[in-house]
């Protein structure tokens, strides 16, 4: 039995169910290997149809193809940024471990409140800027 492939996706809600799920559903609820694999494989081994390429088509997924941008050779000033993210990040890491540790029991709310909120603020800081620092050594990666 063959299988059409694209009617299946169209009709299927992404999350509705896997290509297991996909081949008991088309097939029957013993589907052998061949036929679960079927899916799989027809996605992977159909050549496009030169004549369907000219139509504008909408993805029955998102299945868009991952296209991989050209590195940009980076500036001297962003190289250093670069070069100097590691350690900022390990740096503001070690910062956070040791706020956690100082606030983890909870001693210090009662001893000293002020520090607390202190350094829960400083805690708060230090994850906006490593999520800033993360972002930027994506972005210059």
């Amino acid at each position: 039995a063959s299988m059409e492939l694209e009617l299946a996706y169209e009709f299927a809600p992404e999350d509705e169910f896997g290509f297991a799920d996909l081949a008991r559903e088309y097939f029957n609820s013993s589907a052998n290997t061949a036929e679960t694999a079927a899916p799989i494989s027809s996605t992977a081994a159909t050549p496009p149809n030169p004549s369907e390429a000219s139509k504008e088509k909408t993805p029955l997924r998102n299945v868009d193809k991952q296209v991989t941008p050209q590195k940009k050779k980076l500036s001297y000033k962003e190289q250093r940024e670069l070069d100097a993210l590691p350690s900022l990040i390990d740096t503001l890491e070690k910062e956070q471990r040791t706020i956690d540790s100082l606030l983890a029991n909870g001693q210090l709310y009662v001893s000293d409140p002020a520090q607390a909120a202190k350094l829960s603020t400083r805690h708060a800081q230090i994850d906006d800027e490593l999520l800033a620092a993360l972002e930027r050594l994506d972005a210059l990666s």
